[in-house]
Formats: structure tokens, sequence, C-alpha cells
């Protein structure tokens, strides 16, 4: 037993069952995410954007594993606000990603503006990222992508200020010399695949995408852990 255990014992955080901080049972209870095209947010085979959907830096598809729901939420939330690093591992130990078809991917988390993370002390989609990256098989990267500003969380808006709330917060950070800028063009000709905890409107994978794709990236997809 550490320091942790002590702190945030390990019981359901659904169910306080003790043991794990998601139970099998509660975690049963959870619906997984309907595969939709992230732009009409329509059915869509395998989450892929459809062909009358798709513009120049749109997504091409998005893949959510869970509803934002019961203990996969309370666990993201546990996760976000009161870090322990085994709910991470918990969480993304929940994460079936053998049926995902990707496989010289390059998880890129979204990025927190970095006053917003030296104040948490942490960025929640990378600590996820980075474990889902190593489980999958994937590349994990955060040096393509930076927060320029730190904004009104999206929880607190509207759809339509959401859009707003997002649009330039995102920059493609720029290679420092030629060495850098060849890695960079061989890092965006792999798939990329944009990572967040929780998807809502989408709004934000949608940006960080849009400026990757101006960025050369030629295929982009989206995941979460949870969609709502």
């Amino acid at each position: 037993m550490n320091i942790l255990d002590i702190l945030f014992p390990k019981n359901c955080l659904e169910c306080k069952r003790p043991g794990k901080y998601i139970c099998g049972t509660c975690l049963g209870k959870v619906e997984h995410a309907k595969l939709v095209c992230p732009v009409c947010k329509k059915y869509s085979f395998i989450g892929a954007t459809h062909s009358f959907c798709v513009n120049k830096f749109s997504l091409d598809g998005m893949h959510s594993f869970y509803k934002y729901d019961g203990v996969i939420r309370k666990a993201i939330l546990a996760l976000k606000y009161r870090f322990a690093h085994s709910i991470a591992e918990e969480l993304v130990n929940c994460l079936d990603v053998k049926k995902l078809a990707f496989k010289e991917a390059i998880l890129v988390p979204i990025p927190l503006h970095k006053h917003r993370e030296n104040w948490r002390g942490f960025n929640q989609a990378a600590v996820l990222g980075k474990i889902l990256a190593e489980k999958a098989g994937w590349r994990f990267n955060e040096n393509l992508l930076l927060r320029l500003t730190d904004s009104t969380p999206q929880v607190k808006l509207g759809r339509e200020e959401r859009l707003r709330n997002i649009r330039g917060i995102f920059a493609a950070i720029k290679p420092r010399d030629e060495q850098e800028r060849v890695l960079r063009g061989k890092l965006l000709d792999k798939t990329i695949i944009i990572f967040d905890d929780v998807w809502t409107t989408g709004a934000t994978i949608a940006e960080a995408c849009r400026v990757l794709k101006k960025a050369g990236a030629k295929e982009v997809w989206g995941m979460s852990v949870a969609r709502t």
C-alpha cells in the first residue's frame, strides 16, 4: 500500500465496492458510444466522415469508446480533479483497441494552456493518451500542437458559444531547423489521432484537426474515452 492508496482508497467510484475504481459490474452498465460521422453526427461505419460531409480541413473520422455516463463519467472527473494515476490506467484498460484499424498511428493529446496545466499539475488527455498509445502500439507525440489561449471551459458554454470560443486557440508547433522540418513532414504523413478525454460537440478536436491539416497532415482522426 502506498500514500495514494491511503488518500484515494480503491473503491468503485460508482457502487463503492472495494478493489478497483471501475468495477466490472458498473462498467457493464455504461453503453458504448455509437459510431457517427464527426460532422453531421449521424451513423457512419467505423466512425468515418461521410463523403458528402468531408472538406479539406475536416476530421477523417471519430471514435469514442463509451457514453459519458455512470462509472466512466465519474472516473474521468476523478482523474481530472483529484489525480490518481491508477484511475488513468484503469480507464485505459476499459478501452478495447483491438478492433481499431490504426497501425502506424501517432496519438496527439489535446494540449492544455501552460497556465492551466501548471495550476492543475498535469494534462489528463496526455496522461490517458500516453497509456493508450503504449497499449495500442502507437507513437505518442506532444510536440505537434500548442494551445495559444486559456479559453473558457467548454462545459460552461452552449453549442454556438463553444464554436466561437475554440476558434484560433491552437497552433502547429513550428520546426526549429531543417532536421526538425524533415521529421515533421514524416510525422504528418502518418495517421494522426487527436485524443481527448470527452467529446461533447467535437469543436475542440475539429479545431485541432483544422490546424494540423493546414500544417500538412494527410489523415487525422479524433478519439475520446467518452462522448456526451
